[in-house]
């Protein structure tokens, strides 16, 4: 990497690890890196809109979302979302409260009670 970095996220997309965001030691950072591993080199990629460290960080359908995390102003709320194909962010939501030092994952399994409620049989059991 070319910017020292701790409390970055760090996720794989398209054969590329990209370095987000961080802390340098003097304050929570906006840039991001991702390192072309065919290449063996570190490449600029476009800045996020909100500097943060200690975020979560996951990839959904071909884009890296990054979620909360913390900057001189604290816990942080904003979830931006990055194009790898347009190299462009933009922000997706705010979490209802703000969050640092996270775990994000995706699944492809439905959360607990976001399905229609099953029906009982005769026995009472579902």
């Amino acid at each position: 990497m070319t910017t020292i970095r701790s409390g970055l996220g760090l996720v794989c997309l398209n054969s590329h690890l990209y370095a987000i965001g961080g802390y340098d030691g003097l304050s929570q950072l906006c840039s991001v890196e991702r390192y072309n591993i065919a290449r063996n080199q570190w490449e600029p990629r476009a800045s996020m809109q909100y500097c943060r460290s200690a975020h979560g960080v996951t990839v959904h359908q071909g884009c890296i979302f990054v979620l909360g995390g913390f900057n001189q102003n604290g816990f942080m709320s904003s979830v931006e979302c990055f194009c790898p194909d347009r190299n462009e962010w933009m922000c997706v939501t705010n979490m209802p409260v703000g969050r640092s030092g996270m775990g994000v994952a995706v699944t492809m399994e439905p959360c607990p009670g976001s399905l229609p409620e099953q029906e009982e049989d005769e026995d009472g059991a579902s």
